[in-house]
């Protein structure tokens, strides 16, 4: 299951470690598991590098999987940036986003079937509990910060995301 994988741990919000998150490099087949114990806490990806900025009240961009993750860094690394592992937000990221109410979630799924429609879910939740939230429709169909990293590095996503930073 794991050979050929980069692992990555995954945090609680006070920097426990609640499991983990493995995908091959070449190829999207993540996997993530995550301790019994933890199963009141959201997992996210970024955690809890991006706690201290959303206590300070920084708006949070919000992505797919770690490429993206690290993709956007190069854009808004000065913000909370949050994965979320698979295209949706889970009842428990909602609440998550619900108790900590930033003054923006800004959700840039990938620009496919699967990313528009845990978009358009989690636009729908989001606004169903007050918290403010818009969805970044960066480059074209069919891409990810990723895919826009591979294909442009740092300029190419500092043009994809110029009209939203």
């Amino acid at each position: 299951w794991f050979e050929g994988k980069l692992m990555l741990p995954v945090y609680t919000p006070r920097g426990e470690i609640m499991g983990f998150d493995a995908r091959s490099v070449e190829r999207k087949d993540p996997l993530r598991w995550v301790l019994e114990s933890a199963g009141w806490v959201p997992a996210w990806i970024g955690m809890p590098l991006a706690m201290e900025k959303i206590w300070g009240g920084q708006p949070v961009w919000i992505v797919e999987g770690y490429f993206d993750y690290f993709a956007l860094e190069h854009v808004v690394g000065d913000k909370a940036i949050l994965g979320t592992g698979p295209a949706r937000l889970t009842y428990k990221h909602v609440e998550f986003l619900r108790r900590w109410k930033p003054p923006m979630v800004n959700l840039c799924f990938d620009q496919d079937e699967a990313g528009y429609k845990g978009r358009d879910k989690a636009v729908e939740d989001l606004t169903r509990i007050r918290v403010a939230c818009r969805s970044i429709p960066y480059g074209h169909s069919g891409d990810d910060p990723g895919l826009i990293w591979t294909r442009g590095g740092a300029e190419g996503m500092q043009k994809a995301f110029s009209l939203f930073t």
